[in-house]
């Protein structure tokens, strides 16, 4: 059974072994930041240092019980391949779509509908705000800050719509299991081992570490 505790992240969390938490959050704000292929005229949205462009993209911020977080998630749109009229737009892609994911997991009654040029209704983003829902982050190692070692985590691409359902926290992390297959960079040993070292040496504050200390999570 998954152990409720306080972890870095001050709110509802739950720990499921092997550097695996799932935590509660509120949906702040959401912002769309894609840049749709039936708006040419639009100006084009960047993100990080690299300028990027991003097919579909949400900016999330949520709130973690204690402070708050900003989550990105990407999605990609469809296209048909052809060498001399140039690629034609199809509409968005199926599979591996985050955004397609997380709108239809938060939306479990009705399917959400896209406006005629295939970009998300305002009120659609605005209806999400308030909402709960369960993510999972496991652990990929290590990071170093000033000369100390602490657990590195990196988010799950899905989500579970909390809908006062505990028992979907335990549903997220059983289709994490199912998915190890193609996640390559977890490691299931880092976090209890480090756990267990500071708690021998009597230093162990879940609270210190939190999440890489970044302000931005891509999942």
């Amino acid at each position: 059974m998954p152990k409720t505790m306080g972890d870095s992240v001050g709110g509802e969390s739950k720990y499921f072994k092997n550097g695996v938490f799932v935590d509660k959050v509120t949906i702040a704000s959401i912002k769309d930041i894609s840049n749709y292929p039936l708006k040419p005229k639009q100006v084009k949205n960047t993100i990080g240092q690299n300028n990027f462009e991003p097919e579909l993209c949400l900016e999330i911020v949520v709130d973690t019980g204690s402070f708050e977080k900003k989550m990105v998630l990407f999605g990609y749109f469809d296209w048909k391949k052809d060498s001399v009229a140039g690629n034609k737009y199809k509409g968005w892609k199926r599979g591996g779509n985050s955004v397609q994911s997380f709108l239809a997991r938060l939306s479990p009654n009705e399917k959400f509908t896209l406006n005629d040029d295939d970009t998300i209704p305002e009120k659609l983003l605005l209806n999400l705000v308030g909402k709960e829902f369960f993510k999972l982050r496991y652990c990929v190692g290590s990071y170093t800050k000033d000369g100390e070692e602490k657990p590195s985590f990196q988010d799950y691409k899905k989500i579970q719509l909390y809908d006062e359902a505990e028992e979907n926290a335990d549903k997220l992390y059983s289709e994490f299991k199912k998915s190890l297959g193609w996640i390559k960079d977890y490691d299931p040993f880092y976090y209890d081992k480090w756990s267990k070292a500071t708690m021998d040496n009597d230093t162990f504050d879940p609270s210190e570490f939190s999440n890489d200390d970044k302000d931005e999570d891509v999942i």
